[in-house]
């Protein structure tokens, strides 16, 4: 555009010095000048301009000179502005610049009679009005454009307002949308690997194949980003690590001294003398006096490598990683910090222990020394664990040691998966260590800070807050938690770590540990273990540190280096070893020993373990149970002790010892209960007593295991820790099979296997893309499912605990957040006979209300899920084994008795129903089920008489 076309599409401004667009001038020109007086109003001096900034796009932009004057927008079409600005007080010669514009000279003149407005200077669209009335009225505006009438500064608060502008997109560039893609392919390939147990090699060749199939392709095809792709692909389990920023070896290593187990720094381990490298000798003294002094065993080993190249490397390696760091990881994960505060919502009767939140401990840690601890928010309580396992599946002669670590601050439902497990992995001795306390140096010394407060940074606020941690909690195998809470073990005179009762033992015989008579079993103190484990701590010679041990129990646990740790009562006695893998095993191998059970009988028990059909989730047994049951699971034998026993024994063993076998499965039954009455601890407590007295009685007081005498301290464990879900060991020997099934060589595995465990937890901390998400989020979600996104915690929780309500009034039976049925049903119409069934049933669930009937149809499913769990009926053949259940709803003539004994049944199908209740539509779903009754001959077993009634 010519320069005079743009002079005459701009107006120059006395008031602003410069020129601006005619809708723009004549704002101006309404605020600014007088038309009486013929002049502008000016504000003294102004300050040269710069460059005005670039128009906006957009029409209703506005722009504050850099004097602070508010410029209006123009309606112009977007020309550049005119880099021209005139001073104050210059002659500007008007019908020379603008001659040919008459309508611009007459409004500078102030006379605009009979002058013409075009159409950008209109300002009333009212064709019937004059131009001298607009004129004179000085109110004209813009067609197009909006009169602000605000002032200045309420016009940019406006501006300025709560919510901003959104964020412009970025467009990335293809390069950008491959590196994207590229992390997410790497993500689920390490994602894989930590699920499957694939080994590094078999990675490493499947990126190699990745990368030749991709760049084959693309060069085939001629396909540009193809061959981009593959040269973008890391091919080696190096770049894939670089890539990602995975870093091996993000733990600490200390060398361990072979012989005594001291742990020692790696630039510790070698020294220099007379200019060459030489290893180390183990200085660790146990004693200060005696004739056993220093270990000087050696530290690391010598290594040639081809090339002529000398290193050392530390015989064994404790692999640590820290505990502050791992929780905060964990933390920072969505949701973890939420689900730490949800037991606060709990609402658990008083006499009842649903999780570890009702024990004893918990309780007395609301609030430590008159202080909040557990009652104020981010205070996190653990569990301890120590275990032994082999980490290859035919070799028994390694054994590799493990902690773990679990926060009991996390759900019943979440706090046992294995990604919210911390873990350090303890090297592979020659035989297991009798202490723990170089390994627990390092996690008691984490646990002091932790104690006080450490500023951890989580998903719920990106500023650090503080939080305290303390260890609540020790559960291991018999042996592994006498060393870590500092107990001797169970064959010594004291071998008790609840009660200090004497149990004496002749040379070359087992200790005697008969006797069920509590009132003889003085208990322990948390006070003098203290003084006795100092004691042991400095006595100066090994003699004297052997006597302490053998008079006391004890010994010195760096664990009582907090100041909170309770020994006696925070050491839990596991039920799966002590029930299960004690005395359940003990007591078959006993029949087999007293020929209780010969071989005939045996043959008869396999037929009837193979006959007996088990519901769903309930694991079989090996049939051969003759040969078999020395490598039972813990898992099987607890099958075999709450299940299997009361059909498959029947008719084999002699009366007698039926019944004392009885008595221990019926205490197990109890005790063994999710959800706890403190009714049900006392009695399996009794029961456990004449358990062992009967044990005593028919085989002998040899034949008493320590076992047998822990039975009778599980009543204080329950109450201090809560139910035993919420304490034994099932759990961590599942992680030692997760472990052991990771793929290793024979060298340095302790190593292998940490970082293996830190490549599963990489993908479990790491930030996923936000590109991409809705394609692959999916597959990173292993146990996602459409039935259970309606799934919470909370919820779940509730549901659990309602299945022992004693007040069915009290929970909301028309909730179906958590059912899910099937797409497919029958609709069928309800006889007399099954609508007072119906109603009965309704009465139930809801005596104080009214109950009415809308209508005698209801739909009939062969499944439902409730949860994540399916359940089947006999509609539904491929979910047979899913139909059976054991419920308390019914008597043994037919009626609903909610308080009577559990009853095994079969579902026939499932009914969703609508009901009135109160004036109020309610939709129900419930199960029509064949009670078992029970046979006149003998309670325990079962006869197939059907009674049909509503659930």
């Amino acid at each position: 555009m010519s320069s005079r076309l743009r002079k005459e599409s701009r107006v120059f401004c006395e008031h602003c010095n410069e020129y601006l667009s005619r809708s723009a001038f004549w704002k101006h020109r309404k605020r600014y000048y007088d038309v009486h007086n013929e002049r502008w109003t000016t504000k003294g001096e102004a300050e040269r301009m710069g460059q005005e900034e670039k128009r906006a796009k957009h029409d209703h932009d506005t722009r504050v000179t850099m004097d602070g004057d508010f410029i209006w927008p123009s309606d112009s079409s977007g020309d550049e502005e005119l880099e021209v600005v005139y001073g104050e007080g210059a002659n500007i010669d008007y019908e020379e610049c603008f001659g040919d514009d008459q309508d611009f000279l007459s409004a500078v003149n102030g006379n605009l009679e009979g002058s013409k407005c075009d159409e950008d200077l209109s300002f009333c669209t009212d064709s019937s009005e004059s131009s001298s009335e607009c004129g004179s009225s000085g109110s004209c505006e813009d067609e197009d454009s909006e009169d602000w009438h605000e002032d200045v500064d309420d016009l940019l608060e406006d501006m300025a307002g709560d919510e901003p502008l959104p964020e412009p997109t970025h467009h990335q560039s293809s390069v950008q949308k491959l590196t994207t893609l590229i992390q997410w392919l790497i993500y689920f390939l390490l994602f894989w690997q930590a699920s499957t147990k694939l080994s590094d090699n078999g990675l490493e060749w499947l990126l190699q194949f990745l990368f030749q199939f991709l760049h084959t392709t693309g060069v085939t095809f001629n396909c540009e980003y193809l061959r981009q792709l593959a040269l973008m692909l890391p091919s080696s389990l190096y770049l894939l690590r670089k890539f990602v920023n995975l870093k091996r070896d993000n733990f600490v290593k200390f060398a361990v001294c072979p012989k005594c187990a001291a742990l020692y720094q790696l630039e510790n381990c070698t020294r220099v003398v007379g200019g060459k490298i030489v290893p180390n000798l183990c200085s660790n003294k146990p004693f200060k006096k005696g004739r056993r002094g220093q270990c000087e065993e050696l530290l690391a080993k010598k290594v040639i490598l081809g090339s002529g190249k000398v290193y050392f490397y530390p015989f064994k390696v404790y692999c640590f990683n820290s505990i502050i760091d791992q929780v905060e990881n964990l933390l920072k994960r969505p949701g973890v910090p939420e689900m730490c505060e949800q037991w606060r919502e709990r609402t658990v009767e008083e006499n009842i222990l649903a999780d570890v939140y009702d024990g004893q401990i918990w309780k007395d840690f609301l609030k430590y020394k008159g202080k909040d601890y557990l009652n104020a928010p981010r205070n996190l309580a653990f569990a301890i664990n120590v275990d032994w396992f082999q980490p290859f599946k035919r070799r028994n002669d390694r054994s590799v040691g493990v902690i773990y670590l679990v926060l009991l601050n996390l759900p019943r439902e979440e706090r046992f998966k294995w990604e919210n497990i911390v873990a350090g992995i303890v090297p592979e001795m020659s035989k297991e260590p009798k202490s723990l306390n170089p390994f627990l140096e390092p996690i008691v010394d984490e646990f002091k800070a932790f104690w006080k407060g450490v500023k951890l940074t989580t998903s719920q606020s990106k500023i650090p807050l503080t939080y305290c941690g303390a260890i609540l909690l020790a559960s291991a195998d018999l042996p592994a938690v006498r060393k870590l809470c500092g107990f001797k073990g169970h064959s010594a005179h004291r071998g008790c770590s609840k009660c200090f009762r004497y149990f004496p033992r002749n040379f070359g015989e087992k200790s005697d540990y008969s006797g069920f008579d509590r009132e003889l079993w003085p208990p322990r103190q948390n006070e003098s273990h203290r003084l006795h484990a100092e004691m042991m701590r400095k006595a100066s010679t090994q003699k004297r540190h052997d006597d302490l041990a053998r008079e006391y129990g004890v010994y010195y646990s760096c664990l009582l280096k907090l100041e909170y740790f309770d020994a006696v009562r925070f050491t839990a006695i596991d039920p799966m070893h002590n029930l299960f893998l004690g005395s359940a095993k003990h007591v078959f191998k006993l029949w087999i020993k007293k020929d209780l059970l010969n071989k005939k009988q045996l043959k008869i028990l396999e037929q009837k373990i193979h006959s007996f059909d088990v519901g769903t989730g309930k694991g079989r047994l090996p049939h051969r149970i003759a040969s078999n049951y020395g490598g039972y699971t813990a898992s099987q034998w607890k099958n075999w002790t709450l299940i299997y026993f009361l059909y498959c024994l029947r008719d084999l063993l002699p009366e007698s010892h039926l019944r004392c076998w009885q008595t221990f499965v019926l205490a197990c039954q109890y005790i063994c209960c999710p959800i706890l009455s403190k009714t049900d601890i006392v009695k399996a407590d009794l029961l456990f007593v004449k358990f062992g007295k009967k044990i005593e009685q028919l085989y002998g007081k040899k034949f008493v295991t320590p076992n047998m005498h822990l039975h009778c301290h599980l009543k204080e464990c329950v109450i201090d820790c809560g139910p035993v879900h919420a304490f034994w060991c099932f759990s961590f020997e599942r992680f030692n099979g997760i472990l052991g099934s990771m793929q290793v060589n024979g060298r340095s595995v302790e190593v292998q296997l940490m970082r293996k465990l830190l490549a599963g937890r990489f993908v479990w901390d790491v930030s996923f893309p936000a590109d991409f998400q809705d394609n692959f989020m999916p597959f990173f979600n292993k146990e996602g499912n459409s039935c259970g996104e309606n799934f919470s915690l909370k919820t779940a929780t509730q549901l659990f605990n309602s299945a022992c309500c004693w007040h069915l009034k009290d929970f909301r039976w028309s909730d179906l957040t958590l059912v899910s049925l099937p797409s497919t049903y029958k609709h069928f119409v309800l006889d007399s006979h099954e609508l007072n069934l119906l109603h009965d049933c309704y009465k139930t669930l809801y005596p104080n209300k009214h109950v009415k009937f809308a209508s005698n149809v209801a739909r009939k499913y062969s499944n439902i899920r409730l949860g994540t769990e399916k359940f089947g009926s006999k509609m539904d053949c491929r979910n047979l084994r899913s139909a059976r259940i054991m419920a308390s709803w019914t008597a043994e003539d037919g009626s609903i008795n909610i308080s009577a004994p559990s009853r095994p049944g079969v579902v026939i199908c499932y009914v969703s129903h609508s009901v009135k209740l109160n004036g109020e539509f309610y939709e129900h779903v419930l199960a029509v089920v064949w009670w078992y009754k029970s046979d006149c001959n003998q309670d325990q077993s079962l006869d197939g008489i059907r009674r049909g009634r509503r659930k």
